[in-house]
């Protein structure tokens, strides 16, 4: 039975229904009829093109993880600084289909040990890639026809803007098949995919498709920077919606929908446009389970409003999914009771276990078509690729492909024809996901180093068993008095004078809380709560303790970690021009300068500039040390900032920090560090 989308045509924005087909495009249709002889196109001819080929050498994707408790054909070649710890317990394992297992057999990989960071094997083997400039099955193909494998004369002449067919064909066929399922939960038209010059270039497009000014954007408190921005560029305002754990809360989206009242919002109207990362939230790392979707899909049903879903970390799963584990008993209860009922879905779902062990979109709980899905090959290939895609409703997709026929017209034909030739000559759908799996690997290797350092575990010799508790909590001590504390505390610092310095006592100095966190479940960051309120001079800088901490690890301990401030939906920000006005360099990522801060926050709350988080990267690092050293010095530094002075913690941000950062325990060799304006740096920053 066919089931349509429902019909969300009154969501188009006034420029969105206005726009109009491409005539010139309209005759490309034409171009594709046998023996056409073509005088309409004004295309140069591909031989004149200066590029006879387009040449790369690549990395072998290792193979699939097998099925039924197997290990993998490439086991002995897991991605760098994954180890027996890394792999997900709960990942089904697959091997290659027997055509690919020559291909995997001889692959090897960095390993790195997560204890000791050394080399324990030879890199990765590689092979060539090479895109020829015409068909590899017939060198006198006219350009013009629909070309089904990648060359340098389709990818670089004038094309659609539904993108170079064959890499949209491998994506459809791999996205619409594998990724989302059970998918489509409408039919009758089936959703299509467009690809995109990444997210932002998507995120711009679908903004000015949906929101006109007066308009509203709903998304997490907080969020991915240039959505805010594209959706105030086209005059919409952004409201941020409480979260918890499990992401977006239901029920705050729900009074805030029921209750809205544009007086009350400066004339607001109603939110009609939720914008959401559900996996490795950026910056939050947190996955929304499926049970929390179905709860915001039916507040968002309930309530008209489309649910733009960004999702660049998909693959970048660490946790085991809980719909998963049901999904499963429920197929095995099902196939007790009716060994034919699920052999449809069964099929799908276990060609690629690995993709089975995901959370899944938000397009598989979605049966009006109120789902507009972007993602981006930025963390699967590499971000200068500039390559994504969008996956909606064909009443979406063809207002976007208008707008992109007006505007990009379609993604660079050297990205096309090169990812193109990656994925249908080289890789092909298992290689593809092998290196999803493998890239998984690898960035949980490095998260669990960093969580490692932040808990204050990376010296001991023996590892202790991960617990499985909301958040850790770090102190300030020895070794020998580190300890998890307890939410209620083990005490308080005396802090009479203010100088940083614990008073004389006949007892040893109580355990400080400095920070918090969880490990996240997915994604590239972690996000830290600094507990500035413990620190011993709270009381004389409230609300500037986080610009000041954030001035300190930079100039004295040169390490660069994200200002949670930045990430607010609702931030205000005191722009000024040149650079010109007091306060320190980092008071636009603030907000406000320390005074004004203080000022309007009234010196005793946090304010939006007192914004207690830091976001910290670990996907930069290469290896495993890196991750450890830059991460000490962050530990280092916030260490060293609870025991500063009064008076040096005046004089942050003003006249700037004497920095040496070998008396820091820096090496200052320049492994783990960048230059920028004659400086050394260790970043945790990120994008």
């Amino acid at each position: 039975m066919d089931i349509p989308p429902k019909d969300l045509s009154h969501h188009l924005s006034p420029m969105a229904r206005r726009r109009q087909p491409s005539v010139i495009k309209s005759m490309y249709k034409y171009f594709l009829l046998p023996g056409m002889q073509n005088l309409a196109a004004g295309m140069p001819s591909a031989d004149l093109f200066p590029f006879n080929t387009l040449e790369a050498e690549v990395q072998d994707a290792p193979a699939p993880s097998k099925g039924d408790g197997g290990e993998s054909t490439s086991s002995s070649s897991r991605p760098s600084g994954s180890s027996s710890s890394t792999t997900s317990s709960h990942a089904p394992h697959r091997g290659a289909p027997t055509s690919l297992k020559s291909t995997f057999e001889n692959l090897t990989f960095w390993k790195t040990n997560p204890s000791t960071s050394t080399t324990t094997s030879v890199a990765p083997s590689t092979s060539r890639l090479l895109v020829p400039k015409y068909p590899r099955d017939d060198s006198h193909q006219p350009p013009t026809l629909l070309p089904t494998t990648p060359s340098l004369s389709t990818a670089l002449q004038y094309g659609t803007a539904d993108g170079y067919p064959p890499l949209t064909t491998f994506l459809s066929n791999l996205v619409l098949t594998h990724i989302h399922h059970p998918f489509p939960l409408y039919t009758s038209p089936a959703p299509l995919l467009l690809p995109t010059c990444g997210t932002t270039d998507g995120l711009n497009k679908v903004f000015e498709m949906l929101l006109t000014p007066g308009d509203s954007l709903l998304c997490e408190e907080y969020t991915y920077l240039p959505a805010p921005s594209a959706a105030r560029a086209v005059g919409a305002r952004v409201f941020g919606v409480e979260m918890d754990e499990f992401g977006v809360r239901s029920d705050a989206l729900e009074y805030m929908l029921s209750t809205w009242n544009e007086g009350e919002r400066g004339g607001a109207r109603k939110p009609r446009v939720l914008y959401t990362i559900t996996v490795g939230q950026n910056p939050t790392g947190r996955v929304v389970p499926g049970w929390r979707r179905r709860e915001v899909y039916r507040v968002c049903e309930g309530h008209d409003v489309v649910i733009v879903e960004d999702d660049p970390y998909w693959n970048l799963q660490y946790e085991v999914c809980e719909d998963v584990e049901e999904e499963e008993e429920e197929e095995e209860e099902e196939e007790d009771k009716d060994q034919h009922a699920p052999q449809q879905h069964q099929k799908k779902k276990k060609s690629f276990p690995f993709l089975h062990s995901l959370t899944q979109s938000y397009l598989t709980h979605d049966p009006s078509g109120r789902v507009i899905h972007l993602s981006t090959f930025s963390k699967t290939i590499c971000p200068g690729a500039r390559l994504g895609w969008i996956v909606a409703q064909p009443l979406f997709i063809n207002r976007l492909l208008l707008a992109t026929e007006a505007g990009t017209q379609q993604p660079s034909g050297f990205t096309q024809a090169l990812v193109a030739d990656l994925l249908v000559n080289k890789w092909g759908a298992e290689g593809f996901v092998g290196w999803m799996e493998y890239l998984r690997d690898v960035y949980k290797g490095k998260m669990e180093v960093m969580v490692e350092v932040l808990r204050g575990d990376d010296e001991e010799e023996e590892e202790e068993e991960e617990e499985e508790v909301e958040g850790f909590i770090c102190v300030r001590g020895s070794r020998e008095k580190k300890e998890k504390v307890r939410e209620e505390g083990d005490g308080e610092m005396e802090t009479e004078g203010h100088n940083g310095e614990y008073t004389p006592s006949t007892t040893p100095p109580p355990l400080t809380e400095m920070y918090t966190f969880t490990p996240p479940p997915a994604g590239m960051f972690i996000w830290v709560k600094i507990l500035y309120q413990n620190h011993p001079l709270y009381h004389y800088f409230p609300s500037t303790l986080p610009e000041r901490l954030w001035d300190y690890l930079a100039m004295k301990h040169l390490v660069l970690v994200t200002p949670g401030s930045l990430f607010r939906a609702d931030r205000l920000l005191e722009v000024r021009a040149g650079g010109s006005g007091s306060g320190s360099s980092s008071s636009s990522m603030f907000g406000k300068s320390a005074a004004a801060a203080a000022a309007t926050t009234g010196g005793d709350n946090m304010g939006y500039e007192g914004d207690p988080h830091f976001r910290l990267s670990f996907s930069v690092f290469e290896t495993h040390e890196e991750v450890r050293r830059v991460t000490r010095a962050f530990v280092r530094g916030v260490t060293a900032f609870w025991g500063i002075s009064r008076e040096e913690l005046e004089g942050i941000g003003e006249e700037g920090v004497s920095t040496s950062p070998e008396e820091e325990g820096g090496d200052g060799d320049g492994d783990d560090d960048f230059e920028v304006g004659g400086r050394e740096w260790r970043a945790i920053f990120g994008c």
